[in-house]
């Protein structure tokens, strides 16, 4: 079986990676939709970014991405820093980590996303992404 890409991937870019959190709880969603809004709205063509799930699973195109990454920005949504924790396993050292949970200083730590509102989350992602933009930024 072939391994393809679906997200256009270009092995030959070297770019600012960024890895989010899953997006378990809030921190998590915040994270992930921080990354998101960075990627395709703040920094056009500066970044991109892996599935954290598939560095375990040793997915070869989004390895490739880590392997050819200009730098790393890891975003952890809690203290537990799933993210940061499999990229070390892997092999990889994040350049640089943006915690969501220390940024937007979540309380308390067990929010689920139901117990903020849209515009609180929204408020939320839009602080995570200033401060994920200027670590690019600096790494750019």
């Amino acid at each position: 079986m072939t391994e393809t890409s679906i997200c256009g991937e270009s092995k030959s870019e070297s770019k600012v990676i960024l890895v989010s959190c899953s997006g378990m709880c809030v921190h998590g969603q915040v994270s992930r939709e921080a990354v998101h809004n960075v990627i395709y709205e703040k920094v056009l063509g500066k970044t991109n970014w892996v599935c954290p799930t598939a560095i375990p699973l040793n997915i070869g195109w989004q390895i490739n991405r880590l392997k050819n990454a200009k730098a790393i920005v890891a975003v952890p949504g809690c203290p537990v820093h799933c993210d940061v924790k499999l990229l070390q396993a892997a092999g990889f050292a994040p350049t640089v980590i943006v915690d969501a949970h220390e940024v937007c200083h979540f309380a308390p730590d067990s929010m689920e996303l139901t117990d903020i509102s849209v515009e609180e989350r929204k408020n939320l992602v839009n602080k995570l992404a200033e401060a994920i933009e200027q670590a690019v930024i600096k790494l750019s």
